[in-house]
């Protein structure tokens, strides 16, 4: 999420929906979730679930389609597995 908007704010759209898709989700829908949250909380909590939802498929489809290829690699010595080495 974080590459993703790195090139959102140096205009590298495209870039952008590699990295992840999600980014211009929330951009979307930023507004409409402040606006609910302070006027209708049962409308606020139906749009956090969609968006929430839409958040996790794209996430399943891209850890089923995509990891561990780029731009999802597998780094061995995350931090993860060291603790889990410590551990052992």
């Amino acid at each position: 999420m974080t590459t993703a908007f790195y090139y959102l704010i140096q205009l590298d759209f495209q870039a952008a929906f590699y990295f992840n898709p999600v980014i211009y989700l929330l951009l979307i829908m930023v507004l409409p979730l402040a606006v609910s949250y302070r006027k209708n909380k049962k409308i606020f909590q139906k749009l956090l679930i969609l968006t929430l939802t839409v958040w996790l498929g794209v996430y399943i489809y891209r850890m089923i389609h995509v990891f561990p290829n780029y731009p999802m690699p597998y780094v061995e010595k995350n931090f993860l597995s060291e603790i889990i080495n410590i551990l052992k």
